[in-house]
């Protein structure tokens, strides 16, 4: 049950700030280009680097985590791919703070307060996909 409820939290919050981002788009920091993020390039809350496919992606990983509520094993799954998918992403947003950013950076910004975002949605994914929640759920 916890498994899912995870999912449930998770999806949500990303969804909702997948379509957030298409609503809240703060100006860039002083001497930036909306170029430097590409399309529909801006800052979310005013802190977290994003645009159009970057907000299309937190939407769609919701809508997964939302779907995959229906059985712990999707949950499981679902957990186990974000946790796998966002750690990947801290450790790019790592390696774009120390080189100046990414040559990806104007399909899907990652920097800045992403970073510590992306790592924390990752240890929390990564417990329910393969710690003791996960575990619990293939047992029953």
């Amino acid at each position: 049950m916890a498994v899912r409820r995870f999912a449930l939290v998770f999806g949500g919050i990303y969804l909702l700030l997948g379509l957030l981002g298409f609503v809240d788009r703060s100006p860039l920091v002083e001497g930036s280009t909306f170029d430097d993020y590409g399309p529909g390039g801006g800052y979310l809350f005013g802190q977290f680097p994003i645009n159009f496919v970057h907000d299309a992606v937190h939407a769609l990983l919701g809508v997964w985590g939302l779907a995959s509520t229906r059985s712990a094993a999707r949950a499981v799954q679902y957990g186990r791919g974000i946790g796998i998918l966002y750690g990947l992403l801290a450790i790019a947003g790592a390696i774009s703070f120390v080189t100046g950013g990414l040559p990806t950076d104007p399909i899907v910004p990652i920097g800045g307060l992403d970073v510590v975002l992306h790592a924390i949605s990752a240890g929390i994914a990564l417990f329910f996909g393969f710690g003791p929640p996960s575990r619990t759920a293939a047992a029953r």
